[in-house]
C-alpha cells in the first residue's frame, strides 16, 4: 500500500515531528510505501519511504513562536494572506506531483487536512492526527481566520485521530459547526518506543546520566543541545539513592508544566530528595524561571502574577490560568515549609534530542 503522509515540520525536535518520523519509518518496515511531506532538509529517508521537501521559502509558518534552524518562523496570524497564499499553493501542488496514495494522514488541524484535501481532489481517503498547538493556539484565538481553512480540511476526512480525550473535547468545541466530528474521532495515544525508554538498573542508569552530561559539556548537542548549565544539572542526579521525575515537552503554558512546579513543595515536603529534571524549550522558559525564583523566597504574590497573565507571558493574550490560581490560593504551611527545597531541586536542561532522551531514564523503583 501507498501511504501520503503531510507533517510540514522538520523530523527531529519537537512531539509532531518525533511522532511522524517514527510513524513512516513503522509504516515501511510493515511492507507499505511512504511519501512522507516536511521541511526537513537535512533528514536521511529509512528504507521505503521517499521524503519530499516542498520549496516553501525561509518562512516557516508555525503555531507557537520559536527559532528553526534555516527558516524565519513565523506563527499563522502573523502571515499576510499572500505569503500564507504561497504557503497553500506550493505544498499543494507538492501533493498533486506525488504519486497518487492509496490512503493518506493530514497532520495538525491547520494546514495540513486542507492541503491535503485540496492536493488529492478526492483521488484517495485521508484522515486527520490532530496535534493541540495548531488547535489551541491557532485556530481558536482567531477563528475567523482559520476555522473555515480548518474545518475544510476536517469535512473531507474518513477520520480523525486524537491523543486524549481533553483535545477531543476541545476540537470539538472549536469546530462545534461540524456535527459529524465526534463520531468520527478516534483516540489513539502517540505511544512510546519500549525499547528505548525503559526502566533501567542504578548503575545503568549512572552511566547514561554521565555519558549525557559529558554530550552535553562538551558541545555536541548543540543546535538541538541544552540550555547553559544542562551537563550540571544532569550530573545533580544520582539515580541510586533519588527519586526522580522527569517532565520531557515544550515550554508553554498548555503542556501544565506552571502546574507541575506549582504541586512541587508537596512532593518534596514528603520525599525530601526527590528531585525534578525539566527537559524541553519554548516561550514559556523565562517565566517558569521566575516561577522557581519565586518558589525559593516563597514568593506568592509572584505566583499570583503569573497565573493572572497567563499566555501573555508566553507571548499570546493575557488571561488568567484559573487552575493554578486554584491551586494558589489553596496553599498552606507544608507548602510553604518546603517550596524553598523544593525550588532547589528543579532543574532545566533545555532542549536534549530524541536519540539522547533514553539516558534520561532510571530505575524501575523510581518511575
Amino acid at each position: 500500500m501507498r501511504i501520503l503522509i503531510f507533517h510540514g515540520y522538520l523530523l527531529r525536535g519537537t512531539g509532531s515531528n518525533i511522532y511522524n518520523a517514527n510513524l513512516a519509518r513503522a509504516l515501511a518496515e510493515l511492507g507499505h510505501e511512504v511519501d512522507l511531506f516536511c521541511q526537513d532538509r537535512t533528514a536521511q529517508a529509512p528504507k521505503g519511504v521517499r521524503i519530499y521537501v516542498p520549496d516553501i521559502g525561509r518562512v516557516l509558518p508555525v503555531y507557537v513562536a520559536d527559532h528553526y534552524e534555516g527558516f524565519d518562523a513565523l506563527p499563522f496570524p502573523e502571515l499576510d494572506e499572500t505569503a500564507l497564499g504561497r504557503y497553500l499553493d506550493v505544498n499543494i501542488a507538492a501533493i498533486r506531483s506525488a504519486p497518487p496514495p492509496d490512503i493518506a494522514l493530514a497532520n495538525h488541524l491547520v494546514m495540513g487536512p486542507v492541503i491535503v484535501a485540496r492536493g488529492l481532489e478526492g483521488r484517495a481517503p485521508y484522515a486527520v492526527k490532530i496535534h493541540g498547538s495548531a488547535l489551541e493556539y491557532t485556530v481558536r484565538p482567531n477563528r475567523e481566520r482559520f476555522l473555515p481553512y480548518a474545518l475544510e480540511g476536517i469535512r473531507g476526512a474518513s477520520g480523525v485521530l486524537v491523543g486524549s480525550r481533553h483535545t477531543a473535547e476541545s476540537l470539538w468545541e472549536v469546530l462545534s459547526d461540524e456535527p459529524s466530528l465526534p463520531r468520527r474521532t478516534r483516540f489513539g495515544p502517540p505511544g512510546v518506543d519500549v525499547n528505548s525508554f525503559r526502566p533501567r538498573p542504578d548503575e545503568e542508569a549512572s552511566i547514561g546520566l554521565t555519558r549525557l552530561a559529558r554530550k552535553l559539556a562538551s558541545g555536541a548537542v548543540i543546535g538541538w543541545g541544552g540550555e547553559p548549565g544542562a551537563a550540571k544539572a544532569i550530573r545533580a542526579l544520582d539515580p541510586h539513592r533519588e527519586p526522580i521525575v522527569s517532565y520531557v515537552g515544550k515550554l508553554i503554558v498548555s503542556k501544565g508544566v506552571d502546574l507541575l512546579l506549582a504541586a512541587w513543595p508537596l512532593v518534596v515536603a514528603r520525599v525530601a530528595d526527590a528531585r525534578l529534571v525539566v527537559v524541553g524549550f519554548g516561550t514559556y522558559r523565562e517565566t517558569l524561571g521566575r516561577f522557581v525564583d519565586a518558589l525559593a523566597c516563597r514568593d506568592v504574590e509572584a505566583l499570583h502574577e503569573i497565573a493572572a497573565r497567563g499566555r501573555e507571558l508566553e507571548g499570546g493574550p493575557a488571561g488568567e490560568l484559573k487552575h493554578l490560581r486554584a491551586f494558589l490560593n489553596r496553599v498552606g504551611k507544608e507548602w510553604l515549609g518546603a517550596a524553598p527545597a523544593a525550588a532547589a531541586r528543579i532543574h532545566f536542561t533545555g532542549r536534549i534530542e530524541h536519540d539522547d532522551l533514553p539516558d534520561c531514564c532510571h530505575s524501575a523503583k523510581h518511575w
